[in-house]
């Protein structure tokens, strides 16, 4: 139990900074660059974001599912390798494509002007995906108390290339200044993957060969539902980026900002089981399996829960803080999109990686897809970008409810609604949120 809280403080605390360092851009350029400009910043970088996505969707789980299945560490390094070579082939092709295809993807986001701005950031994608993937590598290879040197490193650089550039000099410079920071972080991402996998040379007839065919194989499945997910997800930001124009887009990219503590505190906690939840799986232990899921889940609750709470109920004061008051329209879409707070703790499609059937993802991402087009779609036309915001809410809920069925029959009842979503999570969610407004109208009468 020591060693697994002490992985996962390393985790929390590596990937965390290197979510603080993306916010950290998010806010400087928010204040430094124009309404227009922070909207076509936001268009490129969504476009990466993307891509991203698909990948970080598909191949580190792959890592860890086939490195948790090695007992042998030369074996270990050999699938992070072969999953290295992986990120790069993938990073490179998407940096291709979106070379090619500027024009076409700059039409689907509604401003042409983009297509001259990908020429050089279609380069992006490959070093974003291959330095993201080392924390991934560090854990499958037990190497996590090396997560809190490297990603602090790779933050520093991030931000502080992006930050002085933007200060300094032009739109365009802040675009070439993501490239640069991004090839350095690239580089560095590249050097830790040879020191920790040397002596990963393993003979050909070795059981522990993983080859490339029993990746994709795993993974195509998790790529392509990723993929669908993907669009389903930010399908909501190209609608309204295309219909809107970017200064609206702008707006609607803040208050659909949401702090990433339940992607870092999640990713971070689910890394650390995933080993640990394929062998209660393959044991058929089933208790064991439903109680570390539910600790996880609690895990995650105790410390995201109040954070959205606190920030639903002082939404005006945080945007205002954070992005100015030029920005204070997008408060109500930022309450719209936190009400997702309880059902972010929880992972569905996790179970089924674990579990080894990820064909299972494809159909809760075509579900998604279609439920987010039709009630975005219908919630842009009556509302206009709140409405769009509400769609995406109404949309992860009603897949929730589609994902716990497919989870309780997949393990032939073993897992209860009550393990695979706690009620208690909303029950916390909104008594938190209760205690912040009776704060905050207590602190106005007093002071009043």
């Amino acid at each position: 139990m020591k060693e697994f809280k002490s992985n996962v403080i390393n985790v929390v605390f590596g990937t965390s900074i290197i979510q603080l360092s993306t916010i950290a851009n998010f806010i400087i350029l928010a204040r430094i660059l124009s309404v227009d400009e922070f909207g076509m910043l936001r268009q490129l970088l969504l476009i990466s974001q993307m891509i991203f996505a698909v990948i970080f969707a598909a191949i580190p789980v792959s890592a860890l599912y086939y490195c948790s299945l090695q007992k042998e560490n030369k074996c270990k390094k050999h699938v992070i390798v072969s999953h290295t070579k992986v990120c790069l082939s993938i990073g490179l092709l998407s940096s291709i494509l979106i070379f090619l295809f500027k024009d076409t993807i700059a039409l689907a986001f509604g401003g042409e002007y983009l297509s001259y701005y990908l020429i050089s950031f279609s380069i992006y994608p490959l070093f974003h995906i291959l330095y993201n993937f080392v924390p991934t590598a560090l854990i499958a290879l037990e190497e996590v108390r090396l997560i809190k040197w490297y990603c602090p490193i790779i933050a520093v650089i991030n931000t502080v290339v992006v930050a002085v550039t933007a200060l300094i000099y032009d739109f365009e410079s802040v675009v070439y200044a993501y490239i640069i920071s991004a090839a350095l972080s690239f580089f560095i991402a590249l050097a830790v993957i040879y020191f920790v996998t040397k002596g990963h040379s393993v003979a050909r007839d070795n059981v522990g060969i993983v080859s490339y065919s029993k990746i994709i194989k795993y993974s195509w499945f998790l790529a392509l539902a990723s993929g669908i997910g993907i669009i389903a997800s930010r399908y909501d930001h190209m609608l309204v980026s295309n219909e809107l124009g970017a200064s609206i887009f702008a707006i609607y990219a803040v208050g659909a900002f949401q702090l990433p503590i339940f992607s870092v505190i999640q990713t971070s906690v689910n890394s650390v089981i995933f080993s640990k939840m394929v062998q209660y799986h393959n044991n058929g232990d089933w208790e064991a399996f439903s109680q570390l899921w539910k600790s996880a889940l609690n895990k995650i609750a105790m410390v995201c829960l109040p954070i959205s709470a606190l920030l639903v109920v002082f939404s005006e004061e945080f945007i205002t803080i954070l992005f100015g008051e030029v920005y204070v329209e997008a408060v109500w879409i930022f309450v719209a999109f936190s009400l997702l707070a309880p059902i972010r703790c929880v992972s569905f499609g996790y179970i089924f990686k674990v579990i080894g059937k990820t064909h299972l993802d494809v159909i809760g991402a075509i579900v998604l897809l279609v439920l987010t087009v039709v009630l975005v779609t219908l919630g842009l036309n009556y509302y206009g970008e709140l409405g769009a915001a509400l769609g995406v809410v109404l949309s992860t809920y009603i897949l929730s409810f589609f994902m716990m069925l497919i989870i309780k029959r997949q393990t032939n009842n073993n897992m209860k609604f009550s393990s695979i979503l706690p009620m208690n999570l909303f029950v916390k969610f909104i008594g938190f949120t209760l205690i912040f407004t009776s704060l905050k109208f207590s602190f106005v009468w007093i002071f009043s």
